[in-house]
């Protein structure tokens, strides 16, 4: 295949996947701007609800009628984490795969990879395999982890120094307790965010000016990887043309 083709597809897949970050961006700054609009700060505030029997057998959710609106709020405010958090996991992914398509050498950077000759003998294409079993092995929401695989591979930094990974890891906390917890406080959390032992059993939330700036420190970090992966995928494959 022509050289010029297949830097014409890099760029064509590139873009698809950057437009589709920034549709999710839109996604998240809808969210956000729902929560805002419901008045009340939930970190401050413990929101509880119980669930009443009727004769009939269906049930209701009662709320506070003073805390709905909060209660409400609570649950915008965690959907952006989780969706945050996801849009993130997700562009880690598709750049760190489209870029491994487009420049194979760069595989190199990984050493050896636990794929198995099953693998391959049930695969129709190798090379996608081999990227699709190494990205899926890749755990993009440890900050560590990305901002290394990133910097091995591409040389690109996800996070520029501890402060700004340990900013994010929080976010990722918070996400984590979320999905896994409920959202309510356990030990483990206690100890990852330096909390006392007296939080346990209560929501973790954010208020509306931390959930803006999760959403500017996520879109800064992701369009980072977006604009410069990409520039080095083109320049090995304008490299790779010279050479025809």
């Amino acid at each position: 295949m022509n050289g010029n083709n297949i830097i014409d597809d890099a760029k064509k897949d590139a873009k698809e996947i950057i437009l589709l970050q920034l549709l999710n961006f839109i996604k998240l700054g809808t969210i956000l701007e729902h929560c805002k609009s419901l008045l009340g700060d939930v970190s401050s505030c413990q929101i509880t609800a119980h669930v009443e029997g009727n004769p009939d057998g269906s049930y209701d959710l009662v709320v506070d009628e003073n805390k709905l609106p909060l209660f409400k709020k609570q649950i915008f405010n965690e959907l952006l984490i989780v969706a945050g958090i996801s849009t993130f996991e997700k562009c880690c992914k598709d750049l760190f795969a489209w870029g491994l398509n487009y420049s194979p050498s760069r595989l190199n950077a990984l050493g050896n990879r636990n794929i198995t000759v099953l693998d391959i003998m049930k695969s129709k294409d190798v090379k996608q395999t081999i990227i699709e079993k190494i990205v899926a092995n890749i755990n993009f929401q440890n900050p560590e982890i990305c901002n290394n695989n990133f910097e091995k591979v591409f040389g690109v930094k996800v996070f520029e120094n501890k402060e700004e990974k340990d900013k994010f890891g929080k976010y990722l906390n918070h996400r984590h307790i979320i999905s896994h917890n409920c959202g309510y406080v356990d030990i483990a959390f206690t100890k990852k965010m330096g909390l006392t032992e007296e939080y346990v059993g209560i929501v973790a939330s954010l208020d509306d000016e931390e959930l803006e700036n999760f959403l500017n420190s996520l879109y800064k970090i992701t369009m980072k990887i977006a604009i410069n992966v990409p520039l080095v995928i083109y320049r090995d494959l304008e490299k790779d043309v010279k050479k025809e």
